[in-house]
C-alpha cells in the first residue's frame, strides 16, 4: 500500500493523521498543501499511479482522479 506516490513530477499523499486528506509537494516533499479533503469518498487507505490518473482506494470503494487528487470519481 502507497501512502506517497510521484504523479507527474508532483508527489501526493494521503495526510498522515487525517486519512481523509489528500496533500500534494512540488518541492520534493518539503511543503504540503491540501489538495482535497472531505468524508465523500471515506477514508483513504492506498495511492497509486495509473499514468494519466491516479487511483485510490478508499473505505468506500475505488476512486479516480485526473487532476492531482483534486476531484474524484467512482471508478469500481
Amino acid at each position: 500500500m502507497s501512502q506517497v506516490i510521484t504523479h507527474n513530477g508532483v508527489l501526493v499523499r494521503i495526510n498522515p493523521q487525517r486519512s481523509n486528506r489528500i496533500e500534494v509537494s512540488k518541492d520534493g516533499g518539503r511543503i504540503w498543501m491540501k489538495r482535497y479533503e472531505g468524508m465523500m469518498f471515506g477514508d483513504f487507505i492506498d495511492l497509486n499511479d495509473a499514468g494519466a490518473e491516479i487511483i485510490a482506494t478508499t473505505t468506500r470503494g475505488v476512486y479516480a482522479s485526473k487532476d492531482e487528487g483534486l476531484s474524484w470519481r467512482k471508478r469500481s
